[in-house]
């Protein structure tokens, strides 16, 4: 699944086994996140390979 679909479906997804909820889509098409438990927020590529936490 990718970061954009993970978007879609709403939650918290995992990115190399870290979890991150998911802020909205940039005006450039990247999506912004943040990491759930240190709070940093980060831009990624809407077709980055991600896991949506069950």
């Amino acid at each position: 699944m990718t970061v954009l679909d993970a978007f879609i479906a709403g939650g918290v997804f995992v990115l190399k086994d870290d979890k991150y909820t998911f802020l909205a889509i940039e005006d450039t098409g990247r999506v912004k996140a943040t990491h759930i438990k240190s709070g940093f927020r980060v831009s990624l590529h809407p077709s980055t390979e991600c896991k949506v936490q069950d």
